[in-house]
């Protein structure tokens, strides 16, 4: 996963990694990756600093009917985008400009709040939506799992299944009625669980690193060089057709019993050069051989002598072997986790990674949201597209399954003072051409 600790501004096309630069003995820092620095290139360079005309504040234990005084919160942000609406028709925007405080608590996010140019400020009246922390105000995506119906594994034949040392701290949930069962389609093929703000690691051999092609069976059918109209090779669960290989490392017998039994493994890594990384269903597993479901992109082929083929196995129960694994079981519909340390049932929260963009401007102007987390996002965590002078400082974007912000188009837009982690990645930035000149914004 990505991880990048930005401590500098992001403004347009601007995006470097900070490092160390040595003098001897002592390490200088830039000075831009100062927080303070950061801070105060926030406050005075991209959007105006000023004392607001007027606050509206935000609880989890609001109410959206309420008038979003201090006293009188609301419940969501939602709403109090919708209050400054209300207000710039009827008064206009304060000067000075409006800030959202948004107290401390975990708000979960059905949908993403949108924002368009009807929720705009200007330089005199900027909008601010601001946490009292990014430690302390967590704004959430995905589908949050009752973690009351967590239950130590009990059952005979599933403890017989597990390594033993998950017998006794490996807990389940079972999911049949559950809308969270569409983000398991099978064949392996599962998405991101957080629990308590971390990713928790897909069960898999091994748990770190690679195992090591030995020898390559059949490099199996391809589609790169499929002529115009030809259809890949068929396939079925009962007939695979994939390449076939052996692993130098041992193959455990439970994990060729595991599969024989759920059918349900993924192969992920290198099988022909080292820029291409895949993510394959499994067909079959007889002794040490392993066999892909269909065909792939480019095969099974040894391209560098000196660095091997490399694959691990992703959804394998008999290999939730450590704290923070999980493993589905879409036969039986049932999810299994080895918790953390610090979880607690009915307070700990766990949440299957979706949805999302949590925040989206299009086409604004002198917005602002700083001081929050961001997580448990889908392909995009805040997306930022058209307008001008519009600000994600000091947050937490964390624990996505893409892509973490994204800067599009637009001019004197930026990120100041975040971090990003636990994502595919961090951040994108895509120009587009002004709709008059043609020329690149």
């Amino acid at each position: 996963m990505y991880r990048c600790n930005v401590r500098w501004l992001i403004a347009g096309l601007a995006f470097s990694m900070v490092g160390w630069a040595h003098a001897g003995d002592h390490r200088y820092e830039p000075a831009h990756t100062d927080p303070d620095y950061s801070r105060q290139y926030t406050d005075h360079q991209l959007a105006p600093s000023l004392e607001p005309g007027r606050l509206f504040y935000v609880s989890v234990h609001g109410d959206d009917r309420n008038s979003g005084t201090r006293g009188a919160p609301l419940r969501s942000l939602v709403a109090a985008r919708d209050a400054i609406r209300s207000l710039r028709r009827e008064a206009g925007l304060p000067v000075g400009g409006i800030h959202v405080v948004v107290m401390d608590g975990h708000y979960h996010l059905d949908g993403p709040l949108q924002l368009t140019r009807e929720d705009a400020g200007t330089v005199k009246t900027p909008i601010v939506y601001r946490g009292t922390g990014a430690d302390k105000v967590v704004l959430t995506a995905g589908v949050e799992l009752d973690t009351h119906l967590f239950k130590l594994v009990k059952d005979e034949d599933a403890l017989e299944r597990l390594h033993p040392r998950a017998r006794g701290p490996v807990m389940c949930i079972h999911l049949a009625d559950s809308q969270v069962a569409d983000y398991f389609p099978g064949e392996g093929k599962y998405g991101l669980i957080s629990m308590d703000g971390h990713l928790l690691q897909l069960a898999r051999w091994p748990n770190r690193g690679y195992n090591h092609i030995d020898t390559i069976l059949d490099k199996g059918p391809t589609t790169r060089w499929l002529k115009p109209g030809e259809e890949p090779a068929p396939y079925s669960k009962e007939q695979p057709t994939g390449g076939r290989f052996t692993c130098r490392e041992t193959l455990s017998l439970a994990v060729q019993a595991e599969f024989a039994r759920s059918g349900d493994m993924r192969a992920r890594g290198y099988f022909h050069n080292d820029w291409y990384f895949q993510d394959e269903p499994i067909g079959r597993i007889r002794g040490r051989e392993i066999q892909l479901l269909r065909y792939t992109r480019y095969g099974i082929e040894e391209k560098i002598k000196s660095m091997p083929r490399r694959v691990r196995l992703a959804n394998v129960l008999c290999e939730l072997d450590e704290p923070g694994e999980w493993y589905f079981d879409r036969r039986a519909q049932r999810l299994y986790v080895w918790p953390i340390a610090g979880f607690v049932p009915a307070r700990s929260r766990v949440t299957v990674l979706g949805g999302g963009p949590l925040i989206q401007m299009k086409d604004t102007s002198y917005v602002t949201f700083r001081n929050m987390t961001i997580e448990n996002t889908g392909d995009l965590g805040v997306r930022i597209s058209g307008g001008q002078y519009n600000l994600l400082a000091g947050c937490v974007v964390r624990n996505g399954i893409q892509r973490g912000a994204s800067v599009e188009g637009g001019r004197y837009n930026g990120i100041s003072g975040c971090d990003f982690y636990g994502l595919h990645t961090g951040l994108q930035h895509l120009r587009r051409k002004h709709e008059d000149t043609g020329a690149l914004l």
